[in-house]
């Protein structure tokens, strides 16, 4: 569609690009759909209050596998000596 804006990513860090090329990052869903033109406007904090819901998901699954992670270290310990 000729009518169609294009959009794209720009990332404050050019070497950022290649975290999220080479798969180890990942765009939230919610720019992803406004990249797809799936979502007229861009998220925002103030229109998107699932933005920031979603930001703090992410914190709990960090800090639940950095626990997890801590207790497997703890088994391994363990089971060397």
């Amino acid at each position: 569609d000729p009518l169609r804006t294009r959009r794209r990513v720009q990332y404050k860090v050019y070497e950022d690009m290649w975290d999220y090329v080479g798969g180890a990052r990942r765009l939230p869903v919610q720019w992803v759909s406004w990249l797809s033109h799936t979502r007229p406007d861009p998220p925002t904090f103030e229109v998107c209050p699932c933005l920031r819901a979603d930001i703090e998901r992410q914190r709990r699954v960090l800090q639940n596998a950095a626990i997890i992670e801590a207790r497997d270290q703890e088994e391994r310990a363990r089971l060397a000596v």
